[in-house]
């Protein structure tokens, strides 16, 4: 990072930057880097402006994780402009790295919806299912032509009334597939115009990766469609493995790093302002990868400060109140979740 930082500041210095930065632009190669797709290089006849090299900086800080962010706006090597107030430069970039994240993000989430790269999309009598483009095609197919016979094979985790949750295999791959009930004829006329908490869940996963936050990998939407009509959904993710978290630490204490991911989900979910709703122990899974986040189906994000302000209350009152039997690790997550304004 330092060395990427110090070329970006090379190139600033030199008035160059790359119009379309991101990481396949840069190559590490015998200990250097290198920049390479010039035709993207855009130049000038004398150095970048603070203003233009923080945009810059802000573009190649937002192509992280949100959850690297923080260190590497903290970053001693962080190139900021000589001739600029570093305070005020600080400040600047840190505005400007969040825009520029969000803006990547809503672009990326709207892409998750059709053919692109990573995504298949395609529409059959009445059915709309967007799926990795890995995964087996006869699998798919089956899936497509009868996902109902899929769910009913599977080993059963969850029989609810507005959800039904199996454990099945796409070949050697261990699959979780949750079906979303449609309860009666009211149930179905309500949601009749809305989106599937499937189509929900698929976007949150998507967002929730690129944030950082360990959540399984979602793999297929599948939703009856008619024009802008919508039925039964179903969503499909990696089976993360691992078991509930107050099963968990019922049996043992924490390890430090599944409290750093605890921490995390809570800060991260916070700086972006995202709610979960359900904080329920039950959609914490400590697995060998860490604390993974599940049960998306109406994680959203908050534009207003004081609607997210009650809505982050909510959401650590619920993950507190699973511990209320245990006052050990009750007092130990309020400890852990206490923010330096309280």
């Amino acid at each position: 990072m330092a060395a990427s930082f110090e070329l970006l500041s090379k190139m600033h210095r030199a008035g160059l930057w790359q119009a379309d930065i991101h990481f396949d632009n840069f190559l590490l190669a015998g200990g250097n880097l290198h920049v390479i797709d010039n035709a993207t290089i855009r130049q000038q006849s004398k150095a970048l402006s603070p203003e233009q090299a923080i945009d810059n900086m802000a573009a190649f800080i937002a192509q992280f994780p949100w959850r690297e962010r923080a260190a590497l706006l903290s970053s001693p090597a962080l190139g900021l402009p000589i001739s600029a107030d570093k305070k005020t430069a600080r400040s600047s970039l840190e505005q400007r790295s969040r825009s520029i994240w969000w803006q990547r993000a809503d672009k990326y989430l709207k892409k998750v919806f059709r053919n692109c790269t990573d995504i298949a999309v395609s529409r059959h009598r009445g059915w709309y299912l967007a799926h990795q483009r890995t995964l087996d095609e006869i699998w798919l197919e089956r899936f497509k032509a009868a996902p109902d016979s899929l769910v009913v094979k599977g080993e059963l985790l969850k029989d609810g009334n507005s959800a039904t949750v199996v454990r099945s295999r796409i070949g050697e791959r261990s699959v979780i597939i949750k079906r979303y009930n449609i309860k009666n004829a009211g149930h179905r006329v309500r949601r009749l115009f809305r989106e599937t908490r499937a189509s929900n869940a698929w976007r949150a996963a998507h967002l929730l990766q690129m944030a950082g936050i360990k959540t399984p990998e979602p793999l297929v939407l599948l939703e009856q469609r008619r024009g802008p009509m919508r039925g039964v959904s179903y969503l499909v993710t990696a089976d993360a493995g691992g078991e509930e978290m107050l099963d968990a630490y019922q049996r043992r204490e924490p390890t430090e790093p599944e409290l750093e991911d605890v921490r995390e989900i809570f800060r991260i979910m916070g700086e972006l302002q995202l709610c979960h709703g359900d904080f329920k122990a039950k959609n914490f899974l400590v697995t060998d990868l860490g604390v993974q986040l599940i049960d998306l189906d109406v994680l959203h994000a908050v534009n207003s400060k004081s609607s997210f302000a009650r809505c982050a209350r909510q959401d650590r009152e619920r993950f507190l109140r699973n511990w209320y039997a245990h006052p050990a690790m009750e007092a130990r997550f309020k400890n852990l979740l206490t923010t330096p304004d309280g």
